[in-house]
């Protein structure tokens, strides 16, 4: 039987993997594309908080690269960046399909 200690050690340690693999995907996506173009080096502080935000993303470009339609309005929750003074910067339409094609290519 493992101890209240080992669970907790377990848990912090499942919550950093899924930490780490949620970065490592979102380095693949549209949304970390346009952060660095906006952010460059701060890019890192617009990665979503939440895994399953990035695995959303994920799906959406995988649906595109099965042949799937480039929806603006789908992808804007993704590439809305707001900073600490609450500026919202967003990507034209036609830059979001050319972040989106853009990962495509490094698929």
């Amino acid at each position: 039987m493992s101890s209240p200690k080992d669970l907790i050690c377990r848990l912090a340690d499942s919550i950093v993997a899924d930490g780490n693999a949620a970065h490592d995907l979102w380095t693949w996506l549209p949304s970390h594309k346009w952060a660095v173009e906006c952010y460059e080096d701060y890019a890192i502080n617009f990665m979503p908080e939440a895994l399953s935000v990035v695995m959303q993303e994920a799906a959406l470009l995988l649906s595109v690269a099965r042949g799937g339609p480039v929806d603006p309005k789908e992808w804007k929750p993704f590439l809305e960046l707001e900073d600490n003074d609450g500026t919202i910067t967003s990507p034209t339409d036609s830059h979001i399909e050319d972040l989106i094609h853009s990962c495509l290519e490094t698929m």
